[in-house]
């Protein structure tokens, strides 16, 4: 019996060292491609949805690789608020991927203060991620933050209609 213990113990503790791993070797590679983006920062004038927000300079903002639910739909206020504490009269920098603007004229960006507000909205559940090619370097960062945010039922995932 203390054999198999032990073995229980062992495997259970090799997933976890494996699971921490690839949480840092993760962030390493997102911190080193978000070095080489071009980037801005701007002052944030106030939020306009769960994915969209104005600077003080007059640009409205979309956060690239999420979509975050629409007025009328489940978790719409809670993805806003979310997004106000986070970014509301903040000063944020602002990562370009490859496209300059989506077809309503709002620049796409990757932003930060001290997290990553894409991967945080999408890994607590304000947000979905949404692949929206060219513009997919965090791609698979976000995919795996909504898996870690379904896995947990996490905000919008506890909504009965997806």
């Amino acid at each position: 019996m203390k054999k198999f213990t032990l073995k229980l113990f062992l495997l259970a503790f090799l997933i976890f060292l494996s699971f921490l791993l690839h949480s840092t070797a993760t962030s390493l590679k997102h911190e080193a491609v978000s070095a080489t983006l071009p980037s801005s920062e701007a002052e944030v004038l106030y939020v306009i949805d769960g994915d969209t927000f104005k600077t003080a300079s007059g640009d409205k903002i979309r956060l690239i690789g999420i979509d975050a639910p629409e007025k009328g739909e489940c978790y719409y206020q809670e993805a806003k608020e979310a997004l106000k504490r986070f970014i509301n009269n903040k000063q944020v920098t602002l990562k370009k991927d490859k496209s300059e603007t989506d077809k309503y004229g709002r620049l796409l960006r990757y932003v930060y203060t001290d997290i990553f507000v894409n991967q945080k909205m999408v890994e607590e559940g304000f947000a979905k991620a949404k692949n929206y090619p060219p513009d997919n370097t965090f791609k698979d960062l976000l995919e795996s933050a909504q898996l870690q945010a379904k896995l947990h039922k996490k905000g919008l995932w506890s909504c009965r209609k997806q």
